[in-house]
């Protein structure tokens, strides 16, 4: 999301939910309990480099991460794990992959910093990186 967005979390579910949201120093740090039908909207969340964990403590399984940028310079990736940003301007860019698994790219993989990127005005680049398993 980007930063300025009101976060909606809604249960349309017919059971009660929480939300726990663990959003660190720069917040929101939040534990509503959502009975069925009910919102929660938050504002004012702060882009960050990391991202914000949610988890239902009812439904241990339950499980989200939420990114917040303060550009619009991002993307979610496909079933395929396929992405595209578009319109990015040329200059120097680091360019930061992230699985719920970790960091994914970097000169140190994995590193949260990513990897260096130079752009030409017009210019379009392919990138390829595979997600390395932690045993690798």
């Amino acid at each position: 999301m980007r930063q300025g967005q009101v976060l909606v979390i809604k249960n349309s579910a017919a059971i009660d939910h929480n939300a726990n949201i663990q959003g660190g120093a720069l917040g929101p740090n939040k534990n509503p309990l959502m009975k069925p039908g009910t919102t929660e909207k938050l504002e004012d969340i702060k882009a960050r480099p990391t991202p914000i964990l949610v988890t239902c403590s009812i439904h241990g399984w339950m499980k989200n991460y939420i990114r917040v940028f303060d550009h619009p310079y991002f993307a979610v990736t496909d079933a395929d794990g396929n992405f595209e940003i578009k319109n990015i301007p040329a200059g120097n860019h680091r360019l930061v992959i992230w699985h719920d698994s970790g960091w994914v790219v970097g000169e140190k993989e994995p590193d949260k910093h990513g990897a260096g990127l130079i752009l030409k005005p017009g210019e379009t680049k392919t990138v390829e990186y595979q997600l390395k398993k932690a045993s690798e």
